[in-house]
């Protein structure tokens, strides 16, 4: 390509540059700012955002807080309490 078109393969490569640039621009979201979880959920895949949901769960049980804040031992009445 070099040897037939010389200074024309530049011109060639520079319009696939340009047409990349535009299909870039107009089509792709806009990803600024958000997290790869924020991102699986603008493209369509929620498992990522489900695993952080059950993580966070897994988290409050293994602390005895539900996810909403309250004291899961303190409607119980199971918690324990020592003095030091």
């Amino acid at each position: 390509m070099l040897a037939k078109l010389t200074w024309g393969t530049y011109i060639f490569f520079a319009a696939f540059c340009l047409l990349a640039f535009g299909f870039t621009y107009f089509f792709v979201p806009e990803t600024r700012g958000k997290s790869l979880e924020d991102m699986d959920l603008v493209f369509g895949d929620t498992a990522a955002h489900e695993e952080k949901t059950r993580i966070a769960q897994i988290e409050a049980q293994l602390r005895g807080v539900r996810v909403d804040g309250t004291d899961a031992e303190k409607e119980a009445g199971t918690f324990d309490h020592a003095e030091v």
